[in-house]
């Protein structure tokens, strides 16, 4: 299975205070159970990066910036085609909850086979696009 995580499964995982942490807890338990294989783009990190440091702090920040980059995620490079298809496509949302930053990673999906994104977003499934939750046939718990 391959996965590509999104900025808001990073948050719920790193910050215990986040409503999503439990959720994200379990898919990424599942994820080890069955070997996932972790994508991760630039613009995610740079996103993450900048909400991170506004919630968490930038010390903390750049600490899980770091684990991330050693982590075993993979890089995933972001092509000038891939900047023309991602602002494309974000001019068709509908949605301000649908971010450029989101267009990135449903372009990267489509290119490189992704079988779901690791995220809570609705506006992937709104998309067409498969929630990792989903995937795994995991029941969302609050």
């Amino acid at each position: 299975m391959r996965t590509l995580v999104d900025t808001d499964a990073l948050l719920g995982l790193i910050n215990t205070h986040d409503a999503l942490h439990k959720r994200a807890k379990g898919v990424v338990k599942e994820f080890v159970r069955q070997k996932v294989t972790i994508f991760v783009l630039p613009t995610t990190l740079g996103e993450f990066a900048t909400i991170s440091s506004i919630r968490l702090g930038f010390q903390e920040s750049k600490k899980v910036i770091n684990l991330i980059a050693k982590s075993g995620y993979i890089p995933l490079d972001v092509t000038g085609d891939m900047v023309l298809e991602a602002t494309a496509l974000y001019q068709e949302q509908t949605s301000k909850e649908n971010s450029l930053f989101d267009c990135f990673n449903m372009v990267a999906a489509d290119k490189h086979s992704i079988d779901c994104i690791f995220s809570f977003d609705r506006g992937y499934t709104q998309n067409g696009f498969l929630l990792a939750e989903a995937y795994l046939n995991l029941t969302p718990t609050r």
